[in-house]
């Protein structure tokens, strides 16, 4: 329990700062989080004698998991792209103020080098990796599995409020409340899923790839309909 307050702790105060301060300084927040994340595999290995295979990192069967995550995220992440680009109840259609001035260039070194690196990977060696294993250590499987959903949906608290303030779904209030409960109701549904993955597969690449496909496909689908 201890931990799992620390993780929502760390998570959502390092969301505070404003979006400008966090875009200039994003490798020193990445870098962070790293060692952040490098201290809590050290204590989970030399101190609690977690191996890292009991962590999910190892590399047996890690590339039929990470083809596996790619089909589960592609699957997943279609209806949702489909909504933003034909989105049921908006007229102005769903707009994100902090990719209409991005380039192409930004995007793509943000895709491809800062989101895997600073979100995907991290947050699933961090949750479905140290977390995940011990939660299960303590308290067996399923509560593991809803327990660490829960802290996944609640270290996102701060950055979910922000991203719908910043598209037009912000607008009406209870539209805007509406849609941060179900995206908080997503993340706990995709935290059961990424950890039931995780079981099954015995390691992270699937969970790490499918992460890092549907949030750049639903992020990317936003920057193009912002163009």
């Amino acid at each position: 329990m201890a931990l799992a307050l620390l993780i929502i702790a760390y998570g959502n105060l390092v969301s505070l700062p404003p979006d400008g301060l966090r875009t200039a300084f994003d490798w020193a927040f990445i870098l962070g989080s790293l060692t952040f994340l490098a201290l809590l595999i050290l204590w989970a290995v030399r101190i609690e004698g977690m191996p890292l295979p009991t962590l999910g990192i190892t590399f047996a069967n890690a590339g039929r998991s990470a083809l596996l995550g790619a089909a589960l995220g592609a699957v997943v992440i279609l209806p949702v792209v489909l909504y933003f680009i034909f989105p049921l109840g908006l007229d102005d259609g769903i707009g994100y103020e902090n990719l209409e001035e991005e380039t192409w260039g930004g995007f793509l070194l943000w895709a491809l080098v800062h989101q895997p690196l600073g979100t995907a990977f991290f947050e699933e060696v961090l949750f479905r990796g140290v977390l995940l294993a011990k939660m299960t250590v303590a308290w067996g499987q399923r509560q593991a599995l809803l327990a660490s959903s829960l802290t996944f949906a609640l270290w996102h608290l701060v950055i979910n409020f922000r991203t719908i303030q910043n598209t037009e779904v912000a607008s009406p209030a209870a539209l805007a409340a509406l849609a941060q409960m179900a995206s908080l109701f997503g993340l706990v549904l995709g935290g059961l899923f990424l950890g039931l993955l995780r079981q099954r597969t015995g390691n992270l690449a699937s969970c790490i790839v499918f992460h890092w496909l549907v949030v750049t496909a639903m992020s990317g689908t936003l920057f193009l309909i912002s163009r």
